[in-house]
């Protein structure tokens, strides 16, 4: 098993274990950014589902904040 990140193109759709990797945290923190609504997702059934290019965006404006 390759436990190294795979590579993120922009318009890649993230799970919140891929999204936890890239952002080197857990992925309850991930979980809870997402239930208070601090960090932009979306829902595909009952799964909590990212978009690298407005993920990249988000990220962005956090380090100007």
């Amino acid at each position: 098993m390759n436990d190294k990140p795979l590579p993120l193109e922009s318009d890649e759709i993230l799970t919140v274990k891929n999204l936890a990797e890239h952002l080197r945290v857990a992925p309850e923190t991930i979980y809870r950014l997402a239930k208070l609504g601090q960090i932009p997702h979306f829902k595909v059934g009952g799964s909590i589902r990212f978009s690298m290019k407005v993920i990249q965006k988000w990220t962005a404006r956090q380090v100007r904040d």
